[in-house]
């Protein structure tokens, strides 16, 4: 994921004194940030998923 790999760069160039600990600071939350859109997708697909099945009269082949 790119939102890693900035944060593992920033976090390099904290830990040799070169960026600000702001600059850590914001590469982890876009970081938890891209994190969080990533399972809000996920779920949204599972759910698409879910809604497929029912509308298809297939929801109880989840139970099997």
């Amino acid at each position: 994921m790119l939102a890693n790999s900035v944060y593992d760069a920033t976090e390099q160039n904290y830990n040799e004194g070169i960026s600000p600990l702001t600059d850590l600071l914001q590469a982890e939350t876009a970081r938890i940030q891209a994190q969080s859109q990533l399972i809000e997708a996920l779920l949204k697909v599972k759910q698409s998923e879910i809604d497929l099945l029912r509308a298809n009269g297939n929801i109880k082949s989840l139970i099997n």
